[in-house]
């Protein structure tokens, strides 16, 4: 995709991958000055398509967005010891969790899907 020059101010770029396979995917970005010289992004790890289950973004996170298959039913935030801390109902396949009563550090999220419980892991900031 064409940059937009040079800026005085941060710019975003996005992007959908609408060929990616299903299963966890590695991504970098590559750009090219208008010297012709390029630089890498470290590389960055993703779940992809419906054999992920769920994927959940952002991470470490203030806030908490589930994207699920649309047969997922219920998530349930526990904290490393397994104790139930948050739960509530996945809707159109979507969830926003705050977590904003949580502490900082590690956490689990399971969703109940069609094809049973998966369990992601999360880092509070």
């Amino acid at each position: 995709m064409a940059g937009h020059g040079n800026a005085s101010q941060p710019t975003s770029y996005s992007t959908t991958d609408r060929t990616a396979p299903l299963g966890p995917l590695y991504y970098r970005l590559r750009q090219v000055d208008f010297d012709g010289r390029a630089t890498f992004s470290p590389v960055v790890a993703v779940a992809g398509g419906e054999a992920a289950g769920f994927m959940l973004f952002p991470n470490p996170a203030h806030e908490l967005n589930i994207l699920a298959q649309p047969t997922a039913s219920a998530y349930r935030v526990r904290n490393t010891l397994g104790q139930l801390l948050l739960q509530g109902s996945v809707a159109g396949a979507r969830a926003m969790v705050g977590l904003g009563a949580l502490p900082a550090g590690m956490y689990l999220v399971e969703v109940e899907t069609g094809t049973g419980r998966e369990v992601r892991r999360f880092q509070r900031e």
